[in-house]
């Protein structure tokens, strides 16, 4: 991992010691000001090792570390951020659910029975992926007679028993057949016809569900960013939080991206027994004189912004609990952490909340069944603790839920007893205002031939990622 080696010349000269620190890391740039500040919280430790530690936390968090050009400041401190106020706005919520490593969505939801049309039917279906098929036995029927799929019975996976639930209360919607797509293509033109990105790459994929802008018109930002943009236009109060990293998928213009780590939240210095820094540090960032350096500025105001937001969040979640026990996996610890933060709305201060979330685990060359069969008790039961929240917080209303992979896979398996990278897929939206107990989009009328199937079993899709936003 590595460590700091540096070693002044004299580690008893406080002043030589912030000299040698302020040439290598701020070329000689530190003021006068800021120059005795650290000074003195040098002199104030207990031994010459302290002392250092301080001294070089105190210079990373001033402007002139983090710009390139003199900070003159004024003798009066930086305004702390206010807690916001509540919005006199109602609250909506949407969660973007990544499934990473691209989800077998085809054994999510299968053909079942009351199928004409084409060559699509259960057993067409199981011939077709062999092995890794679902027996018919063990799917959970729902009725689609009024979508004009080509079957009007569909069978869901068995470890999903709560999505059938929430289709069945009409608060779930499936949507067939949706992939990242260029153009309206068939297997005669689909290559050509897709040259702005790479079809079966995860790392090119996984950009362009969190992206959906293909041709790279709204370049920095996500597809729920850019909601978030357009909603803070129209004079809402938005909020991104993603609890599972960076999401590039809640990256605004406007909009800063909040990341809170399922494991807890961890305050500015943490340590009970350390030494304070957050006076200190703000003598060091306080407001800057006309003309000052612009970036330095920023980074000041991001530093406030950031520890300020901290605070708020770290003592909104600390007194926060919910009445719902949530089930100690990945997607249970993320969706728990989220019916904490929808709790919070009011402290933070939002009406609009746009969350990211994301599990791992569905790129499955090899043992799909078991790996699949273990993923879907996964996402079972972390919605099924989320719907039980949000219903006790009377919030199930006002949350939107839509699940997102990079591709599906192929629907005949492999020597490995796995199934490779595809495209077309399966997915769902849920809520308590989703329009459900339907299914949109066009599934295949035959798995094995026609314009939309090409070896070894790969679907193009007929509606591309996307159509989620226009989805009632």
């Amino acid at each position: 991992y590595g460590k700091l080696t540096f070693q002044p010349s004299n580690l008893n000269n406080a002043g030589s010691v912030v000299d040698e620190l302020s040439l290598l890391l701020t070329a000689g740039r530190l003021s006068t000001e800021s120059r005795n500040t650290i000074i003195n919280a040098y002199q104030s430790q207990g031994n010459n090792d302290d002392a250092l530690r301080i001294a070089q936390k105190l210079l990373a968090s001033t402007p002139e570390f983090h710009s390139t050009t003199l900070f003159n400041s004024k003798t009066e401190s930086r305004a702390e951020i206010e807690a916001p106020q509540p919005s006199n706005k109602g609250y909506k919520a949407v969660i973007f659910l990544m499934l990473d490593g691209g989800s077998d969505s085809h054994n999510m939801i299968v053909p079942h029975s009351g199928c004409s049309g084409g060559k699509t039917s259960y057993n067409h279906y199981a011939s077709v992926r062999g092995e890794i098929a679902i027996p018919f036995a063990d799917l959970r029927e729902i009725d689609a007679s009024g979508s004009g799929q080509v079957c009007s019975k569909w069978g869901i996976h068995p470890n999903l028993p709560h999505l059938k639930t929430l289709y069945d209360s009409s608060d779930l919607l499936w949507i067939m057949n949706m992939g990242v797509l260029q153009n309206p293509v068939n297997i005669l033109n689909w290559e050509e016809g897709h040259d702005k990105t790479a079809l079966f790459a995860h790392n090119i994929q996984y950009e362009e569900v969190h992206k959906m802008d293909v041709y790279d018109e709204q370049t920095g930002r996500g597809v729920v960013g850019r909601m978030a943009d357009i909603l803070g236009k129209r004079g809402f109060l938005p909020g991104t939080v993603s609890v599972n990293g960076i999401a590039n998928a809640l990256v605004s213009g406007l909009i800063s991206l909040f990341v809170v780590d399922p494991t807890g939240l961890e305050k500015f210095n943490p340590i009970p027994w350390s030494v304070p820094l957050w006076d200190t540090i703000k003598q060091l960032n306080k407001v800057t004189k006309l003309g000052s350096n612009f970036f330095g500025e920023t980074w000041s105001n991001i530093l406030f912004k950031a520890v300020g937001e901290n605070r708020l969040v770290y003592d909104s979640l600390k007194s926060t609990s919910l009445s719902t026990s949530f089930p100690d996996t990945d997607l249970g610890m993320q969706m728990e952490l989220i019916a904490k933060m929808i709790k919070t709305k009011d402290s933070r201060g939002v009406d609009r909340d746009m969350f990211y979330a994301e599990i791992g685990g569905f790129d499955t060359h090899s043992n799909i069944k078991p790996l699949f069969d273990e993923r879907t008790q996964v996402i079972n039961s972390g919605i099924e603790a989320f719907t039980k929240e949000m219903k006790a917080q009377n919030t199930w209303n006002d949350v939107t839920i839509v699940m997102v992979s990079e591709f599906a896979r192929t629907l005949t398996g492999n020597t490995g007893k796995g199934s490779d990278h595809a495209w077309g897929g399966n997915y769902w939206i849920a809520g308590g205002e989703v329009r459900g107990k339907r299914i949109i989009g066009e599934y295949p009328t035959t798995l094995d031939d026609g314009n939309l199937i090409f070896e070894p079993g790969i679907v193009i899709p007929s509606k591309r990622h996307g159509t989620h936003c226009g989805t009632e």
